[in-house]
């Protein structure tokens, strides 16, 4: 089965690039002719595609949701990756990557589940999103383990991205014992601090005044300006220590006289 067009250039099947069917060498090209064969004969299992797709196909978000749960951790405390979403965040993952190493994964998964290369390369019958947990895990470890390195390769890539997108779901955390990224103590922590809201609203405020600490306005009919007699205002500074005696500015002197 054919990916459809509509979900994405990248989508697999016909929409594969040739280069990315190229890069597998003559033993994965082999293999990919079987793989399109045993597709068409044998269906696998149907999963409900989420609303947007942008590599992956119904037909190969299908694939990896049954690649995905046998891979990630099965059973409680540790939540489904379907009920993650993985294979879908898996995709928005392939969207950001180049497009030739998306087709290599789009490819991967129609040669994984290819009911006719499982056949001769596994011994196994039927598709491989249809099969039971157990026998997907021993198919997936058969690409572990393979004598063809495309076959490893593709294991690795499939396992790292749906590890990666299981456990970076904070879902996850508890069952890890994880507490999650620390927040340094921004979750009870003001959007703005009210300094910082006079600063914006009264520009005659200084950010780092005390609150409520609002500049004193000269009476009525003084002018701005200091009046006469009036003290300076002190230093921010504060004024030096009694016991520190002002120094004395150096006289300066004549230069010396050099007799011949």
């Amino acid at each position: 089965m054919a990916d459809s067009p509509e979900y994405g250039a990248r989508g697999g099947g016909a929409g594969a690039s040739r280069r990315a069917v190229l890069k597998l060498g003559l033993g994965g090209l082999l293999v990919a002719g079987a793989a399109a064969g045993g597709l068409q004969a044998w269906p696998g299992a149907s999963v409900e595609p989420p609303l947007l797709l942008q590599v992956l196909s119904p037909r190969t978000h299908a694939i990896l949701v049954a690649v995905a749960e046998a891979v990630c951790p099965d059973g409680p405390p540790w939540p489904r990756p379907s009920a993650l979403g993985v294979a879908a965040k898996v995709d928005a993952v392939l969207a950001r990557m180049d497009p030739a190493d998306a087709d290599q994964i789009v490819v991967a998964l129609h040669l994984l589940e290819s009911a006719l290369a499982g056949a001769i390369l596994d011994q196994r019958v039927g598709p491989f999103s249809s099969r039971p947990l157990a026998l997907r895990r021993r198919s997936l470890e058969g690409w572990k383990i393979s004598a063809l390195p495309v076959r490893q390769t593709a294991f690795k890539a499939l396992r790292g991205l749906c590890a990666t997108a299981y456990f970076a779901d904070p879902r996850t955390f508890a069952a890890v014992g994880y507490p999650g990224p620390p927040d340094f103590g921004q979750a009870s922590a003001p959007d703005r601090q009210p300094a910082q809201d006079r600063a914006l609203w009264d520009p005659t405020a200084s950010p780092f005044s005390a609150p409520g600490a609002d500049a004193a306005a000269p009476p009525d009919g003084a002018s701005g300006g200091a009046s006469a007699g009036a003290a300076p205002p002190a230093s921010p500074l504060g004024s030096p220590p009694s016991s520190v005696a002002p120094v004395a500015p150096v006289a300066p002197t004549a230069p010396a006289q050099v007799s011949p």
